[in-house]
């Protein structure tokens, strides 16, 4: 990252942990810490950091939610799994709340601590190669989710575990109610690779789009859905490695897309 942007995480760290040094009760301060401590790429700093917040809030589902998060970066996806699979236990009786972004974008915050917490479980199950009950938990988070963006997210990737399962009639129902007139605000690049999936739009038409994340992660997300569009659409299986391997190899680390590639290309 560029010096300034490092230094404006930096600051960003200094002012939650100073937060949370006033607020010691206060779960979500102690949260941001660790959420601070990942947008530095410490993440190992930040498993620790919810693991010793645990210590004084207990195993509440935030804190499973963010350390599993955490865990799949450092690709811990069997630790990963057991956090969020507790977290989805322990919040299901629970209601749901609206998730603070990190990184601040126009449409403003559009998931929610259920949705990601089936979100994340998903993707750790997805990463292990355990596909039906990858399914679960993207269901799961279908059935949570308050606005098109999520829609959008979690059908795409249920309809890649489908297909990766060899399901092609069960990932084509997934993405039935995906459509071009979605009210997407974030997740336009899943959108459209949902759509490239079910055959109404032009995979070669795709290109990574700049944001508020960054073109990097844009990037990772298209290559790793163009491979996937290679191998169960355009029945190209040479393609679909090269692009895999493209992808596995990007500078963005601990982008699902990244994250996801690797995981096939074991």
């Amino acid at each position: 990252m560029t010096a300034d942007k490092r230094a404006r995480l930096e600051a960003d760290l200094a002012a939650a942990q100073a937060a949370a040094a006033s607020q010691p009760n206060d779960e979500d301060a102690a949260i941001w810490v660790g959420r601070r401590l990942g947008y530095l790429g410490r993440y190992a700093e930040a498993i620790d950091w919810y693991t010793r917040s645990m210590e004084r809030f207990g195993e509440t589902p935030k804190l499973l939610r963010h350390r599993g998060h955490r865990c799949i970066t450092e690709r811990e996806f069997a630790r990963a799994e057991r956090d969020l699979a507790k977290a989805s236990r322990l919040a299901h009786s629970q209601p749901d709340e609206v998730e603070p972004d990190g990184i601040v974008t126009p449409a403003g915050p559009r998931s929610t601590l259920k949705g990601n917490i089936e979100y994340h479980l998903a993707l750790a199950r997805f990463c292990m190669g355990k596909h039906a009950v990858a399914a679960e938990a993207w269901r799961a988070a279908i059935a949570v989710s308050t606005n098109d963006d999520s829609l959008a997210s979690a059908s795409y990737w249920l309809a890649v575990t489908e297909f990766e399962s060899g399901h092609p009639d069960r990932a084509l129902a997934a993405l039935a109610p995906i459509h071009a007139e979605m009210d997407v605000r974030e997740n336009g690049t899943y959108l459209r690779l949902a759509l490239a999936l079910k055959g109404v739009l032009d995979a070669d038409t795709l290109a990574p789009r700049e944001s508020e994340l960054g073109i990097g992660i844009d990037r990772a997300t298209l290559g790793f859905g163009l491979a996937m569009h290679a191998r169960h659409v355009a029945r190209d299986e040479p393609l679909a490695r090269r692009r895999l391997a493209e992808t596995a190899t990007l500078p963005e680390q601990a982008a699902f897309g990244v994250i996801a590639a690797q995981s096939l290309e074991r």
